[in-house]
């Protein structure tokens, strides 16, 4: 085999390269056209195998006669010129001019003679490897045959042999691509050719049929292609615009987010954070909140951070008391609704009714039918006084600073200090048992059932005015600085001026056919509840009649009024919210979880309402919704006679009256602390059950009301 293929790389380097002679050659005679066709016809049969034809030359085969000769010689040059010829093929070597014996076959080509078919008459292999080896030799001197136009180029395209490409030229061709190639081609033009077709029609489309043809485009999809396009378009989402836009427009987008979003902004990146800290963000959802100031130790806190540290370190925006102010208030929301809260529970008045509660966030002030009112610390539940003095039963109270102002039944008004205990003076005047009062400024207004009303100045301890009108005893009064409205068993209502000299009388306001029991003063509205069950609503400034809320069946126990928002008890057991400009009621709280006994006192405070009753509940409901949300308080005696007679609602704590009438009870105050860190961390495992609020606000350790602005008056 290696001196096979030297002997054909020799070869192919003489055919490349043939040696030239120096010498001036030597004159040729010349040959006529026909000489020259016949020598080429003789050598090229020759190399088959054949006999010369040259004239004059012997032969091996002396039986053929001149004619079989002509004859094997034309079947000889018709079978040439009949093999396909071969596109790649390069010219071989030159032929010796002199005539010599045909060269001995290789191995490969002898096994393919053998193999192959030989044709009797002319001893030529007829198989296409020996054609194709004497066509390459022939192709020199004898033109080949044309390719045939009518047929296709790519069936005329072969594959070359071994001995081709060992011989083939060094020029580079070009290769010709197989039919099922083209036709790919041709495919996949057209396929293209369909999607610029069917996006330019889409680019057509009004932004109405986009988004049609995407849908539809999505349905007629699989899921594997639904999950590429995911991955295609998520990529173009995820751009950090708010790090591209202006601070200012930046602040705007974040403003727009919810408080527990702009928390998990923060821990986006850097420049997130210190964006969704800024102080007037925060400050703007705490407006939203009704939240109009921060809280007091919020504000000492953050006093002492300015002191001890300094802004390189801390930043300006890392301590906002208006964010710790909205995080603490969402976080004690959380555990309003879902906090695991032991109550605490202040034993006192022995087993007497708890007539009257007040509660400003610090102390408690409880009023009771034993003529004793007690003074207790929110915080710890220590009593800090017993204030003794009345000879009867206090039946209301009112508190602002250190002012404590009771009435009893012994007809006098006393005024305590809030901080010592003592009694500051006992104002006299009524006729009856003081059963009613409101406390405004340095003024307070007492209602009794003489039928009259009070006006008294606590810095001089003087009764400025006494307003006469009422036919029967005063049961209910409200009085804003400016004006006093007060309601009464003779079934009116009437506006009093205690600032007018004279007739202090403005209206006397009539419709309710049977006593009235509660009230709620606006400054523009006069919201009156009525033994007869009706709930009438009056223009304070002319004394009209505005609407007549008809809906419960029973006398209407408490009222709440807040802005536009009507929360309406009874004792029917149902609480119902009202639109005051409408006169429509707006929804009855759910009537799955109501109370099964009359409400004795509510307390409207913003999303949530709280209702307690005789029941022995206290029950938490959903302001917005109207769905009760969880029971605060259930007493252990409550199918037995425990009941909870009053409630008070501060910044982060609620206080409840209970107690029973036949002793099943101790009378007792709870007071329930919803800002407790270990009661949210409790709640922070379990499910919210409002929107908005987040187990991300957990992590601030700080405090808030939870229930907006109360008025614990």
């Amino acid at each position: 085999m290696r001196q096979k293929r030297e002997k054909k790389v020799t070869v192919k380097d003489d055919a490349a390269k043939p040696t030239r002679n120096r010498s001036r050659p030597s004159k040729i005679p010349r040959r006529s056209p026909l000489s020259k066709m016949k020598e080429r016809v003789s050598s090229r049969l020759e190399s088959f195998g054949l006999h010369s034809l040259r004239q004059g030359s012997s032969s091996s085969s002396g039986n053929l006669n001149l004619s079989a000769k002509n004859e094997a010689s034309k079947t000889a040059l018709q079978n040439v010129h009949d093999m396909p010829s071969t596109s790649k093929a390069s010219p071989p070597p030159a032929e010796p001019e002199t005539t010599s014996s045909p060269p001995a076959p290789s191995i490969g080509s002898r096994k393919r003679a053998q193999s192959g078919n030989i044709n009797s008459t002319s001893g030529v292999s007829t198989t296409p490897d020996s054609f194709r080896k004497r066509k390459l030799a022939f192709s020199r001197d004898s033109p080949s045959k044309l390719p045939d136009a009518k047929k296709p180029l790519l069936e005329q395209a072969t594959t070359l042999s071994d001995e081709q490409e060992q011989t083939k030229s060094h020029i580079p061709r070009l290769k010709l691509k197989s039919k099922s190639e083209i036709n790919l081609i041709i495919k996949e033009d057209n396929k293209m050719g369909h999607i610029d077709s069917w996006l330019n029609a889409y680019q057509n489309f009004t932004e109405e049929d986009q988004r049609i043809a995407l849908e539809r485009l999505i349905d007629n999809s699989t899921h594997k292609n639904i999950r590429f396009m995911r991955d295609v378009i998520e990529p173009r989402f995820q751009r950090d615009f708010i790090s591209l836009l202006p601070p200012e427009l930046a602040l705007h987008v974040l403003s727009k987010l919810e408080p527990k979003d702009l928390v998990s902004a923060t821990q986006t990146c850097r420049t997130w954070r210190q964006l969704a800290d800024d102080n007037t963000i925060w400050r703007q959802k705490c407006l939203e909140e009704n939240v109009k100031e921060c809280s007091t130790p919020i504000l000492k806190q953050y006093k002492s951070w300015a002191k001890t540290r300094t802004p390189e370190i801390v930043g300006e925006n890392i301590h906002s008391p208006w964010k710790k102010t909205i995080m603490r208030k969402k976080r004690i929301e959380k555990v309003w609704i879902e906090g695991d809260v032991t109550p605490l529970e202040l034993v006192g008045h022995d087993d007497h009714v708890v007539t009257c509660l007040q509660f400003d966030g610090q102390r408690i002030v409880s009023g009771s039918d034993d003529s004793t009112l007690k003074v207790w610390n929110a915080k710890t539940g220590h009593c800090q006084s017993t204030l003794i003095g009345h000879t009867g039963g206090v039946w209301c109270l009112e508190m602002k600073d250190d002012w404590i102002v009771s009435g009893s039944t012994d007809r006098t008004l006393r005024v305590w200090s809030a901080e010592t205990g003592k009694c500051i003076e006992t104002l006299y005047g009524h006729c009856s048992t003081v059963r009613c009062m409101a406390l405004s400024g340095n003024q307070v207004v007492s209602g009794s059932r003489d039928n009259t009303l009070r006006v008294w100045d606590l810095t001089t301890l003087k009764c400025t005015a006494v307003l006469v009108g009422h036919f029967a005893a005063v049961r209910c009064v409200c009085f804003d600085g400016k004006k006093i409205v007060s309601g009464s068993y003779d079934n009116t209502v009437k506006i009093w001026d205690p600032n007018q000299a004279g007739n202090k009388l403005l209206h006397t306001l009539q419709g309710h056919t049977m006593r009235v029991y509660s009230l709620q003063f606006d400054g523009k509205h006069v919201v009156s509840g009525s033994l007869d069950t009706n709930i009438m609503v009056w223009d304070a400034d002319t004394g009209t009649l505005l609407h007549t809320l008809v809906g419960h069946q029973s006398l209407t126990s408490g009222m709440e009024l807040r802005g536009k928002t009507l929360v309406s008890g009874n004792a029917d057991s149902f609480v119902k919210i009202w639109d005051i400009e409408t006169g429509l009621l707006v929804r009855t709280l759910d009537d799955k979880n109501k109370h099964s006994s009359a409400v004795t006192s509510l307390q409207y405070c913003g999303k949530f309402i709280v209702t307690s009753s005789d029941d022995g509940t206290v029950k938490l409901w959903n302001a917005e919704t109207g769905e009760w949300i969880r029971d605060l308080v259930s007493l252990d005696t409550r199918q037995t006679g425990g009941v909870v007679w009053r409630i008070k609602a501060s910044e982060t704590k609620l206080v409840c009256a209970v107690g029973s009438r036949n002793g099943t009870e101790l009378t007792k105050l709870l007071v329930l602390n919803f800002d407790d860190l270990a009661a949210a961390k409790r709640a922070s495992h379990s499910q919210s059950a409002l929107p908005g609020t987040s187990a991300s606000f957990d992590a601030a350790a700080i405090n808030f009301n939870s229930l907006g602005h109360v008025n614990p008056t």
